[in-house]
C-alpha cells in the first residue's frame, strides 16, 4: 500500500495534477497581473501597470489605458476589485475603479463629496461620496493599510 503523500506516478504528473491553490501558501493572495483584451481580431496583453481606470456604462465594463485607449472587457467592477491589488486601484463609485497613478486632482463638490480628476480624462464627472471620501485621502497618501472597501 502506498501512503497517502506519495504516489505511484512520476513527479512532473503530480505536479500538472496540483492545483493553483496547492502551489500559492493561503496567507498570499495573488492580483491580476494583465488582461487579455481584444482589439479588432487580435487579442492583445495589456499590463495592470499600464491600466489607468476601469468604468462602467451602459452596463459595459471598459479597460482605459494610461495611453487613452480604451477596450470593452468581460468582467464586473465587483469582480475587479477582488482580482486587483487594493493598494494600486480604489472604487470610487459604481462605475469608476481608478489606479492610484491616474489621479491627477482633487476638487470640492456638494456636502464633503469630492470631485475626481483622472488622465486620461473621463467621460463625465467623477464623484465620490462623503463616506469614500476619508477612506480616498488616507488610500493616496499611503496613510491606511488594506482598506476594507465598500
Amino acid at each position: 500500500m502506498i501512503p497517502k503523500h506519495q504516489s505511484n506516478e512520476p513527479q512532473f504528473l503530480r505536479v500538472v495534477h496540483s492545483t493553483k491553490k496547492d502551489l500559492i501558501p493561503e496567507n498570499e493572495r495573488q492580483f491580476k497581473s494583465r488582461f487579455l483584451v481584444k482589439s479588432g481580431e487580435m487579442l492583445v496583453p495589456v499590463a495592470i501597470e499600464d491600466v489607468a481606470y476601469f468604468c462602467a456604462y451602459d452596463k459595459w465594463t471598459y479597460l482605459v489605458q494610461k495611453s487613452g485607449k480604451r477596450y470593452l472587457i468581460d468582467e464586473k467592477l465587483k469582480t475587479l476589485e477582488e482580482q486587483i491589488d487594493p493598494f494600486l486601484f480604489f472604487r470610487l463609485n459604481r462605475r469608476f475603479f481608478v489606479n492610484v497613478d491616474a489621479i491627477r486632482s482633487l476638487g470640492p463638490h456638494l456636502k464633503g463629496q469630492v470631485s475626481v480628476r483622472v488622465t486620461p480624462d473621463a467621460k463625465e464627472k467623477i464623484v465620490v461620496s462623503r463616506k469614500k471620501t476619508s477612506l480616498l485621502k488616507m488610500w493616496i497618501t499611503g496613510d491606511a493599510c488594506l482598506i476594507p472597501q465598500t
